[in-house]
């Protein structure tokens, strides 16, 4: 059942929740005095309900989601590595056509003029 003053949901037999019997302590009116209540707004929602967990939906959601942060582990250690390798690879390309040091040229072979 829910509050007839605010809509939340209230235990059986209860016309209000407790904050609203605690503010409406602070009025109090005599017995079989009829109340009006206004009503609510239209785009006033009820504040949503919340639904528990079992203990075995809470696990099954975690498997899911250690399975995911694997596989996503798992994915960012193969760019890294092919990252590495690539990058490897291109400054061992660079080290072969670098310039550095050769700049002179040796004849072995002796020409007579």
């Amino acid at each position: 059942m829910n509050c007839m003053k605010c809509g939340k949901e209230t235990q059986a037999g209860q016309l209000f929740c407790d904050a609203c019997l605690v503010s409406m302590e602070d009025y109090p009116v005599k017995p079989g005095t009829p109340v009006h209540l206004p009503p609510r707004p239209a785009n006033e929602k009820p504040a949503p309900r919340i639904r528990e967990e079992s203990p075995a939906e809470t696990i099954r959601g975690l498997r899911v989601l250690i399975r995911w942060l694997t596989a996503l582990i798992l994915l960012l250690s193969v760019l890294l590595c092919a990252t590495a390798g690539f990058l490897i690879h291109a400054l061992d390309k660079q080290a072969d056509s670098s310039a550095i040091g050769r700049n002179y040229t040796t004849n072995t072979s002796r020409t007579n003029p």
